[in-house]
């Protein structure tokens, strides 16, 4: 294992927390509203996940309930920026976010072990100057508890994470100043940060073609080579076509005093209160069946449900909790039930809509998963044949580059102006081959001479605008803080190499557990929702 031994650990005592800071990405869960877990996910139709620890690091359990923070943190960060086009399955969110959390445990463990601790004064200081906690200036115990509760953490477990955090900045700090700035560096940052782009790009995937299967293609496939490939992908894709009932709801939930998760108003009202509160909404509502939508959004105490309406989706039995699937499973479509009592408070109910079991033999499903293999055949060389005429028209414009566009609905998107020392760039995402070919274009070449093949997309690049550093030295301040940026990258590099290499060698000596149903969350929802 790699240590630091023999090296002078009391000299970043006190010192700030580094930039990018593990810790302050913990507190700043505490600034945005409380996150309602246990009746639905982040997409507000699934239950959050599996059960169990979502891995173990050399004997050190990572919890679900910490992956379903980190993961709708993550989750949210990423639909603020991309909003309807995002899709946690095509990045595989899942898999970052516990790649990420097992990275973190290694870099905290590996830094313990080497002598890096906090003292509880520095953990008490972090909470108490942290700005979510605080009311009128001050710090405030309501706000504090009231988040600890709403985010499922005990002091104690909370205090764990903070210390954890702490540790593993103390070792980037460490590492941050042990590496000198020099002027070169800083002068090469300088033209980094000032070099502009604004790049236009076309990601051309099977979503722009209609692949066709004839009758000759699928009778020769179903008596050739392959004939057997349709009963194995049955087989391996059975619970497709045995689906479970789903129920489509929506529900007013009503919290009180002591009830899972409750904060505002809720998590101050007595449950006598509550209860009378649900029956008077639950005799509303029967009432008016067809305002259902909008009592949600007045009076439930769920902060997705005041945006939805309350509205679920469709959802299996085992997706809620035992009390309200048995009271949903139940109810009849525009039927709405009395006040019923979960772990979270009281619900008010209203089904909408009801899909029974289906179980569909290998003989009714064999002609649609033979097309559907002949298709995932062909749609590669075909997107890949689309994308490479695009590419010769848009060397050699002519009229036939925006006929050629529309046909297929297409249409030119822009990343906006970003520097060079991006490691994101919004449209095309942080892959290298393709941000290389971003940043390698240029007055001179304007087109990029290649398709950028990434996962099942085919990326077109032009650029739009470039604006390069003018060769006017910075400032002596402007300089002193490259240098300090230029450390600090030089340093970040380090850790990052750092944390691959440790996290390879735990992996390598089976000191890494991963639930694979947590690894893997992103693609089960997206198989539940295309049932």
């Amino acid at each position: 294992m790699f240590r630091w031994k023999d090296k002078k650990l009391d000299k970043i005592e006190g010192k700030k927390i580094v930039k990018n800071s593990g810790t302050y990405a913990v507190l700043a869960l505490a600034v945005g509203a409380m996150t309602f877990f246990g009746v639905c996910s982040p997409t507000g139709n699934q239950a959050l996940g599996p059960s169990g620890a979502a891995a173990t690091v050399a004997g050190e359990k990572i919890s679900g309930l910490e992956f379903r923070r980190v993961y709708q943190q993550t989750y949210s960060n990423y639909q603020r920026q991309f909003k309807d086009g995002f899709d946690p399955a095509s990045i595989e969110l899942s898999k970052m976010v516990l790649d990420q959390l097992v990275k973190q445990r290694i870099l905290y463990l590996e830094a313990s072990r080497s002598g890096f601790t906090v003292p509880e004064s520095a953990i008490d200081k972090v909470i108490t100057d942290a700005e979510g906690f605080k009311e009128n200036g001050r710090f405030s115990g309501k706000k504090f508890s009231d988040y600890l509760k709403g985010q499922g953490f005990t002091e104690k477990s909370f205090s764990q994470e903070i210390s954890r955090s702490l540790v593993s900045d103390r070792l980037r700090q460490f590492i941050s100043d042990t590496f000198p700035s020099s002027e070169k560096s800083a002068e090469i940052e300088h033209y980094l940060k000032e070099t502009k782009l604004n790049v236009e790009y076309l990601k051309v995937n099977d979503t722009h073609i209609d692949v066709k299967v004839n009758e000759d293609e699928l009778t020769a496939y179903l008596q050739g080579d392959e004939k057997e490939e349709p009963k194995k992908y049955y087989e391996k894709n059975k619970k497709r076509y045995q689906t479970e009932k789903k129920v489509r709801a929506r529900h007013i939930l009503i919290s009180y005093k002591g009830a899972r998760n409750a904060s505002g108003k809720g998590a101050k009202r007595e449950k006598e209160d509550a209860m009378k509160k649900a029956t008077d909404i639950a005799n509303k509502a029967k009432k008016e069946p067809n305002n259902f939508p909008e009592l949600a959004k007045t009076l439930t105490d769920e902060t997705s449900g005041k945006k939805k309406g309350g509205d679920l989706g469709y959802f299996t039995r085992s997706a809620m909790v035992k009390e309200f699937s048995e009271i949903a499973f139940n109810l009849k479509p525009g039927d709405i039930s009395d006040p019923v009592e979960s772990p979270f408070g009281f619900h008010i109910i209203k089904v909408e809509g009801v899909q029974p079991a289906k179980n569909t033999s290998f003989d009714e499903a064999k002609t649609e998963i033979a097309k559907k293999l002949i298709k995932k055949k062909k749609t590669p060389a075909l997107v890949k044949k689309l994308a490479d005429n695009i590419l010769q028209e848009v060397k050699n414009p002519s009229d036939r580059l925006p006929k050629l566009l529309k046909n297929h609905s297409l249409d030119w998107q822009e990343t906006g102006e970003f520097s060079l020392d991006k490691h994101y760039i919004t449209g095309l995402g942080s892959d290298a081959k393709l941000k290389n070919a971003a940043l390698s274009l240029s007055n001179l070449q304007k087109v990029y001479p290649e398709i950028v093949p990434l996962n099942d997309d085919f990326y077109i690049l032009r650029l739009k605008k470039k604006i390069v550093a003018t060769e006017k030295k910075p400032s002596e301040d402007d300089l002193q803080k490259l240098k300090e940026d230029s450390s600090y990258m030089d340093s970040y590099r380090l850790f990052t190499s750092l944390s691959e290499q440790l996290s390879n060698e735990y992996r390598e000596n089976g000191m890494v557990a991963e639930n694979i149903e947590y690894r893997d969350y992103d693609k089960n929802m997206q198989r539940q929702r295309t049932r």
